[in-house]
C-alpha cells in the first residue's frame, strides 16, 4: 500500500488501530506520522463519517477488539466532529458502544480531551442520559429484577474510573423530569448517588415521587438491595462483609480495602469467582493462607482451574495462563512486595488448565501456518508485556497452540547447522511444554531470515525442501528475540509467493515499531493476552477494507 491517498488507505489505518486495541502510539509510512485522531477527520471530510461508526459497531458486536481504548476514543472523535449526520450516529450507537459505565467514564474522559471547553452540548446530555435510562427498558416482572440488579451492581462496581463519577456525569446531562418518572428505577439511583442521605428538599420531594410511582415490594427490594451494597461498601466489620458478600453476591470491587486483607473474606468472595479473576488472584489468596490443605477452598479453587466447560466459557488463551502460571510458581509478585507459599496442588491445576485451554483457542479455519521460531540467547530474555515469560517459553507455547487447534501447521527453527538454515521441528499434539523445549535446545540456533523462509516454502510449495512437506502456506509466523527486518526483497518473495498469504513479525523481547503499511504483514513487538486475537484478526483480514 503506497502513500495515504485515498480512502481505502484510511479505513486500513482505521481497521489496524480497533484491532490493535489502542489510541496510542504511531502508524508510519514514507516517514508520514498517522494518529487515529486525523484518520478518522480525513474520513469525515470526505463524507465517510456514517461508516465509521458503522465499522465501530461491527467491531464492537462482534467483539473484536482485544481493547477498548481504540474504538471509544474513535466513537469521541466523531461526536466532537461537525457533520452533523456522522454526529447523531455516533450518538445513537453509545449504547451498543459502551456496555458498562466504565466504558462510559473512559468515553467521557476522551470526549473531554478532544474539546476546547468543559460544558456539555443538548446532543451530548441527550444522549448520556439516555444512556443511563437504557438500564430499565424491558417488559416482564423477572426481566425487570433482572434489570435491578444488574444496575445496582453496574452502579456500585464502576463507581468511579477514569476522573468521572456517577455524581459528575448525573450532575451535567441534567435529566429531564419526564423522563426519569417513566424510569423509576433509574430515578431512585440518581437520587441515591446525588443526595445520599435525603437531606436536599429535591432529594425528599423526588424519593416520594418514587415510592408513590413504584410498587412497595419493588421499592422495597431495589431500596433494600442499595442499602446493602452502600453497607458492603462501608462496613468495617468482616463478619458482616462475609454475609453480604453470600447473600448478594458483592463483586470484590466493592469491598473496602482493608477488608481484602482477611483470610475469610477472600474464601467468601472465592464462591463465585469468576475464572479470570481467580487466576488474577491465587497470590493474593496464596499469601493470606486461603488455601489450606485438604479445605473446601483449595478443593473448589482446584475444581475450578481443571473445568473444561469454565475455561471454554471464560474463553482463557493458553499464553494467559502461562504468564499465570509462571508468576505463581515464583511466589512472588512482579511488582510490589506480595510474597506466598506456592501450593503444589494448586501449581498443578494451573498446568492443568493450560493444557485444558488448548481445547478453547480460537483461530481462522481452514488457513495452513508456517511458524519459524529464533533460537538465539535473546529468547531467554523477558516478553516485553508479560516479563514472567520467556521469549523462548512463550514461543513454544505459541507454536504449541497453534498445532493443537487443529490446523495444519509446520514448526521450523532457524538454524546454523551448515547446508540446514532451517531445521523442522516435529511437534505431536500431545506434547508438553516441557517436550516442546527440550526439541529446540538440541538445535543450534542460526540467523533469523524472512527471506529464506519464504524461499523454502516456495520450494516446498513445488516439492523441491528437504525440510517443509509439499504443501502452500497461507500464513507465515516469525518469532525472535530481537528486531527483525523484513525487507523489500521479502515483500516482493512473499507476493510472488501467493497475494494472498499473510505474515507476522513477532519480536518477543525487543522493540520493534510499525515500519509498514504493507496490509499482508502484521510487526508486533512484545507479546501479551491480547495479541493472539489480533493475529487472528490479522489472519481473516480485518485490516483490509
Amino acid at each position: 500500500m503506497e502513500g495515504l491517498s485515498n480512502i481505502d488507505a484510511w479505513k486500513y489505518c482505521l481497521r489496524k488501530y480497533l484491532c490493535l486495541g489502542t489510541f496510542e502510539g504511531l502508524l508510519i509510512s514514507n516517514n508520514t506520522s498517522i494518529d487515529l485522531e486525523k484518520c478518522i477527520d480525513s474520513l469525515i471530510v470526505a463524507e465517510c463519517g456514517c461508516e465509521v461508526v458503522e465499522i465501530l459497531l461491527k467491531f464492537r458486536r462482534e467483539n473484536r477488539t482485544p481493547k477498548r481504548d481504540a474504538i471509544l476514543f474513535a466513537l469521541a472523535t466523531c461526536c466532537r466532529c461537525c457533520h452533523l449526520e456522522t454526529k447523531k450516529k455516533a450518538y445513537n450507537a453509545l449504547p451498543d458502544i459502551c456496555q458498562n459505565p466504565a466504558d462510559l467514564f473512559q468515553f467521557l474522559s476522551f470526549y473531554r480531551s478532544l474539546g476546547v471547553g468543559s460544558g456539555w452540548g443538548r446532543a451530548h446530555r441527550r444522549a448520556v442520559a439516555e444512556w443511563y435510562l437504557g438500564y430499565e427498558k424491558q417488559d416482564g416482572q423477572k426481566k425487570k429484577e433482572d434489570e435491578m440488579k444488574k444496575m445496582v451492581y453496574h452502579f456500585f462496581k464502576y463507581q468511579s474510573r477514569h476522573g468521572w463519577s456517577h455524581k459528575d456525569v448525573f450532575r451535567l446531562c441534567h435529566f429531564k423530569k419526564e423522563n426519569l418518572d417513566e424510569k423509576v428505577m433509574v430515578k431512585y439511583m440518581v437520587l441515591v448517588f446525588t443526595s445520599p442521605k435525603n437531606g436536599r428538599a429535591r432529594g425528599k420531594e423526588w424519593l416520594n415521587e418514587v415510592k408513590k410511582s413504584t410498587p412497595e415490594e419493588k421499592f422495597d427490594e431495589l431500596k433494600n438491595l442499595v442499602e446493602e451494597y452502600s453497607k458492603a461498601q462501608k462496613s468495617k466489620s468482616m463478619t458482616v462483609i462475609i454475609d453480604l458478600i453470600d447473600k448478594y453476591d458483592i463483586p470484590r470491587e466493592v469491598v473496602p480495602s482493608e477488608m481484602l486483607n482477611y483470610k475469610n473474606v477472600w474464601k467468601a468472595l472465592l464462591r463465585q469467582m469468576p475464572f479470570t479473576a481467580l487466576i488474577r488472584n491465587l497470590g493474593k489468596m496464596s499469601n493470606l493462607g486461603v488455601f489450606e490443605r485438604g479445605s473446601f477452598e483449595e478443593n473448589l479453587t482446584i475444581q475450578k482451574l481443571t473445568n473444561p466447560e469454565s475455561i471454554q466459557n471464560s474463553k482463557v488463551h493458553p499464553f494467559t495462563l502461562l504468564v499465570a502460571l509462571t508468576q505463581y510458581r515464583k511466589g512472588r509478585g512482579e511488582l510490589g512486595s506480595l510474597i506466598w507459599a506456592v501450593n503444589p496442588y494448586i501449581s498443578q491445576a494451573l498446568e492443568d488448565a493450560f493444557y485444558l485451554s488448548f481445547k478453547s483457542i480460537s483461530t481462522v479455519k481452514k488457513k495452513s501456518y508456517l511458524i519459524a521460531v529464533d533460537l538465539n540467547g535473546a529468547m531467554n530474555a523477558p516478553v516485553i508485556g508479560s516479563p514472567t515469560v520467556s521469549a523462548l517459553d512463550a514461543a513454544a507455547a505459541l507454536a504449541m497452540a497453534t498445532v493443537r487447534c487443529g490446523d495444519q501447521c509446520s514448526v521450523v527453527a532457524f538454524s546454523s547447522k551448515e547446508g540446514t538454515p532451517l531445521q523442522g521441528v516435529d511437534l505431536g499434539e500431545t506434547d508438553s511444554l516441557p517436550d516442546v523445549l527440550e526439541k529446540f535446545t538440541v538445535i543450534s540456533p542460526g540467523k533469523v531470515d524472512c527471506s529464506r523462509l519464504l524461499k523454502e516454502a516456495t520450494e516446498a510449495k513445488n516439492g523441491g525442501s528437504s525440510v517443509l512437506p509439499e504443501t502452500s502456506f497461507n500464513v507465515f509466523v516469525v518469532y525472535t528475540g530481537f528486531k527483525t527486518d523484513f525487507s523489500k526483497d521479502a515483500a516482493d518473495l512473499l507476493h510472488e509467493y501467493d497475494k494472498n498469504s499473510r505474515f507476522v513479525l513477532c519480536s518477543l523481547s525487543n522493540s520493534l515499531f510499525q515500519t509498514s503499511l504493507n496490509p499482508k504483514l502484521l510487526e508486533i513487538a512484545g507479546f501479551d493476552s491480547h495479541t493472539p486475537n489480533i493475529i487472528n484478526e490479522f489472519v481473516r483480514g480485518s485490516f483490509e477494507c
